[in-house]
C-alpha cells in the first residue's frame, strides 16, 4: 500500500504524530487504552493527531478516522517514508516502543529534523523478558520480581537503552521502571518521564450484593497473561474450587487460541468467555479480580480496569508494580503460590476486607491515574520539550555517540533490505 498525498497541516495547530506497530484497540490491549488517552488528551489541546501503522488497516483505523485521527498506513524498510515525514513534518512523534523507534527515528531525524522524537516504553521489553526467562528457569514467584537478572548483558536490554538514549525524551508508566533505569542503568533523569494512563472517575458502581464470582481477563496473545492462566488454571483454581464449590472463574480475553478454548469446563467452573465487549462493564459483575502474573513489567492495565469497576484485585508482585503508595493496596498481594490461594478466598468471602479493598482501589485509582492530572502532565512534558530541543539534544552526549555513522546499524540495516527489496522486483 503507498504512501499517501501529504496530510494538510491545519493552520495553527499543532501536530503529534504517533507511529506504531499496530492499530490501538481500547477494548483489547493496555497499550491500546494507552495510545487513546494521549489521543483524546491531545485533541482536548486541539492538536492535530495522526496515527501511523505498519499494521494494515482495519476496522480499528475505521475508529480512529470517527475520531478525528487522520490515519496512514506506512512500511518499514521504505525509503517513501522519507518524503512523507518531510511533508507532515509534525510537532511531536511519538514512538510506541523501540522496534518502532529502531525503524522509523532514524529517518524523520534526517528528514524532519524539527520534530522531537518521543519514545513511549509501554514496559520495559528486556525487564519482563528476562523476568519470563527467570520463570522458566525455575525461580521462586516471590524471588522474580527482585531476580538477579544479568540485564546489563542482556541484547534486548542493549537495544531498548539505545532507543532511550536516542530519542529526545523517554516516556514511563511505572515508576519502578522510571528507578530501575536512573539508579541501575544512569540514564539522565532528564530524559524520562513518568506518564501513567488515563482514567476517568468510576460511575455507577455496582453494589457487593449484585455480584458473584472471580474474573480474569487479559489479551491472550501477551505471553505474561498466557502464562498466568496457565498457571492458575492448573495449579491455583482447583485449591480455590474445592475451599468455595460453588464460585465460578469467568475468563475473559482477545485472541482466545484453541488451546484455552478447549480450557472451558462448565465441571469445574472454569469458563472461558471470550474478548468483553466493555473491560470495564464486564469486571462490575464480578466479586474478585484475579491478575495471576509470575512475570511481567509496566502497569497492569486489568487491575486498574477493576478498580475503575469497584472490583478489588488479587494478583502476585508483578502484578502490583507500580500501581502502590504507601498505604493499603486495592485488593491483596500474595508473595507465593499458597498466598493467592489463600487471598482469592478470603477476599471472596469477607464482605468487610472487600469493602475496604474496593475503597483503597478507588482512592489508588484517582492518585495514579487520573485522568486530568495525567492529560496536563503530558501536555506539558510535549510543550517543554518543543522549547527546550535543542538545549536537550546539546546534553545528551551519549545520544550523540549513538547517532555517530559508526554506530547506526539499525539505518544501514534497513538501507540493505530496501535496496534487496528494489532488486529482487527489478529482476521480476
Amino acid at each position: 500500500m503507498p504512501i499517501s498525498l501529504p496530510i494538510t497541516r491545519i493552520e495553527g495547530k499543532r501536530k503529534l504524530l504517533i507511529i506504531a506497530a499496530f492499530w490501538p484497540e481500547s477494548n483489547a490491549t493496555a497499550s491500546g487504552v494507552r495510545n487513546w488517552g494521549i489521543i483524546e488528551a491531545c485533541q482536548k489541546q486541539d492538536w492535530q493527531v495522526v496515527f501511523a501503522s505498519t499494521a494494515k488497516e482495519n476496522r480499528f483505523t475505521q475508529l480512529l478516522n470517527e475520531a478525528g485521527v487522520l490515519t496512514q498506513f506506512i512500511a518499514p524498510n521504505d525509503s517513501a517514508f522519507d518524503v512523507w515525514i518531510a511533508n507532515e513534518a509534525p510537532d511531536f512523534v511519538l514512538l510506541d516502543q523501540f522496534l518502532i523507534e529502531e525503524q522509523f527515528s532514524w529517518r524523520i531525524r534526517q528528514h524532519s529534523p524539527q520534530t522531537v522524537r518521543i519514545l513511549d516504553t509501554q514496559d520495559l521489553h528486556f525487564l519482563r523478558r528476562g523476568r519470563q526467562e527467570a520463570v522458566k528457569q525455575g525461580v521462586a514467584l516471590d524471588r522474580v520480581f527482585a531476580a538477579d537478572i544479568e540485564l546489563e548483558k542482556d541484547e534486548t536490554a542493549l537495544r531498548e537503552l539505545a532507543s532511550i538514549y536516542r530519542s529526545d525524551h523517554t516516556l514511563l508508566v511505572s515508576d519502578f521502571e522510571q528507578a530501575l533505569l536512573t539508579e541501575r542503568f544512569d540514564v539522565p533523569t532528564a530524559l524520562l518521564s513518568l506518564c501513567r494512563f488515563f482514567y476517568p472517575a468510576p460511575t455507577h458502581v455496582s453494589a457487593i450484593e449484585s455480584r458473584n464470582h472471580f474474573v480474569i481477563i487479559g489479551n491472550f496473545r501477551h505471553p505474561p497473561n498466557a502464562d498466568g492462566i496457565r498457571w492458575f488454571r492448573s495449579c491455583l483454581w482447583p485449591k480455590i474450587r474445592k475451599a468455595i464449590p460453588k464460585a465460578q472463574v469467568h475468563v475473559y480475553g482477545a485472541y482466545c487460541s484453541e488451546e484455552f478454548s478447549q480450557a472451558h469446563s462448565e465441571a469445574s467452573g472454569f469458563l472461558v468467555k471470550g474478548q468483553a465487549a466493555d473491560a470495564v462493564a464486564t469486571l462490575s459483575q464480578y466479586l474478585v479480580n484475579l491478575a495471576p502474573l509470575r512475570f511481567g513489567a509496566g502497569i497492569k492495565g486489568k487491575i486498574a480496569d477493576g478498580w475503575a469497576a469497584g472490583t478489588p484485585a488479587v494478583t502476585t508482585l508483578i502484578g502490583a508494580e507500580g500501581m502502590s503508595d504507601l498505604g493499603q493496596w486495592g485488593g491483596l498481594i500474595a508473595h507465593s503460590e499458597s498466598e493467592f490461594i489463600d487471598a482469592a478466598i478470603h477476599l471472596y468471602q469477607d464482605d468487610e476486607q472487600w469493602r475496604v479493598a474496593q475503597a483503597n482501589g478507588f482512592r489508588l485509582l484517582k492518585q495514579l491515574f487520573d485522568k486530568d492530572v495525567e492529560s496536563e502532565k503530558l501536555i506539558t512534558v510535549l510543550l517543554s520539550l518543543s522549547k527546550n530541543t535543542e538545549s536537550i539534544r546539546a546534553k545528551n552526549s551519549v545520544g550523540s555517540l549513538l547517532w555517530h555513522q559508526t554506530l547506526r546499524s539499525t539505518e544501514y540495516f534497513s538501507r540493505w533490505i530496501e535496496l534487496k527489496q528494489l532488486v529482487a522486483s527489478t529482476r521480476a
